[in-house]
């Protein structure tokens, strides 16, 4: 694998460009620290409701402009990856440029992945692999976040209004925080002209420290006993 190009934009967000001169897709990633370590009891669920909704608002355009978009929600960082031809390159990162610094969430659409949201958790009461799995996440990791359930809960989803999506977008998923990832059959140079045209007007709305990826700082509530050593053979 190539090394890098390594670019900062004035407004703090880095790309990385990887040239790759025998492929004829390119790749888009737009890394934002944090994910479910973010979250708390009374807003578990807030990351992926912001992933659902991204794809849903803006499903039309996706399609019309032949670019495959997925978001995923981890427990470290929250993703939003882009693929199209090479020559559509310019056209998906105006895209994310355009789409990321105005995202304003609707009630409509808030509504409806609830819905479907409290109708996975619903269903996830009758799989005995999850309601064991739920059992053991908080003696694993205890208060931390990584404890919490991805879709949050009944009570959580409720709780959860356009607000407070909003206010988490602005805090959390900033120009200052975002990380572009890009491999392409292209030159750097063209590349850099390309994230500076799509990213560059994009301001923080919340002011505040940068945020750091921090190692997980919880204690287990499972006990170790060592055995004796056992001999194979």
């Amino acid at each position: 694998m190539y090394s890098p190009w390594l670019n900062t934009l004035d407004n703090g967000i880095r790309s990385l460009f990887w040239e790759s001169p025998f492929t004829r897709i390119a790749t888009v990633q737009c890394f934002f620290p944090g994910g479910k370590r973010l979250e708390s009891p009374k807003n578990a669920g807030i990351s992926q409701l912001i992933a659902h909704q991204l794809l849903l608002d803006h499903h039309d355009f996706l399609e019309e402009l032949g670019s495959a978009i997925t978001v995923e929600v981890e427990a470290d960082y929250f993703v939003i990856s882009g693929k199209c031809l090479g020559e559509d390159l310019g056209e998906l990162l105006t895209f994310l440029g355009n789409l990321l610094p105005r995202i304003h969430f609707n009630s409509h659409t808030l509504a409806k992945v609830k819905t479907e949201f409290i109708d996975r958790i619903n269903e996830q009461q009758y799989n005995p692999f999850h309601c064991a799995y739920e059992q053991l996440q908080p003696l694993i990791y205890g208060n931390h976040p990584y404890g919490l359930d991805a879709w949050g809960t009944i009570a959580s989803l409720d709780l959860l209004q356009i607000e407070d999506l909003q206010q988490h977008y602005d805090r959390f998923l900033s120009p200052r925080h975002l990380t572009v990832a890009i491999t392409a059959n292209s030159a750097p140079d063209r590349v850099g002209a390309l994230v500076e045209s799509a990213f560059g007007h994009w301001s923080s709305v919340v002011a505040g420290p940068i945020l750091e990826h921090q190692a997980a700082d919880f204690r287990s509530g499972i006990e170790h006993h060592p055995g004796k050593e056992r001999k194979l053979g």
